[in-house]
């Protein structure tokens, strides 16, 4: 393995590299900027400011799915691949899908409220 190589994994082992992933996920909402999708998330380097890999913001870089990301780079990705990656935990955002489900009872409760006052009244 060659010396930039070795420079760039030990770059991606650091506090900066897991800080900055971690900010550009939150400003792409946790999706592909390609593609929209939200599972196996990667956070692809536009540049590397003449390979200083710590002068890096969040300008530099954006959030891709991993289909998404080896299509940037032409390379062709296998189903295994793809199935092998653990999902991108998304943020807690106040349990949305349990939010969603919590609406929907309320609606159902409310129409078979509806109804069976109406049954009892004639």
């Amino acid at each position: 393995m060659n010396d930039w190589w070795q420079r760039y994994n030990r770059y991606l082992e650091s506090d900066h590299w897991a800080r900055l992933r971690k900010a550009r996920l939150r400003l792409d909402h946790y999706r592909c900027t390609r593609c929209g999708g939200n599972y196996n998330l990667t956070v692809h380097h536009l540049s590397y400011r003449g390979g200083d890999f710590y002068d890096c913001t969040t300008s530099d870089v954006r959030t891709l799915c991993l289909w998404c990301h080896e299509k940037v780079h032409g390379r062709a990705i296998g189903w295994g691949q793809l199935r092998s990656r653990r999902a991108e935990p998304m943020p807690a955002q106040g349990c949305t899908t349990l939010a969603w489900v919590f609406l929907w009872i309320c609606i159902l409760l409310a129409v078979f409220g509806a109804l069976l006052h109406s049954v009892n009244i004639h």
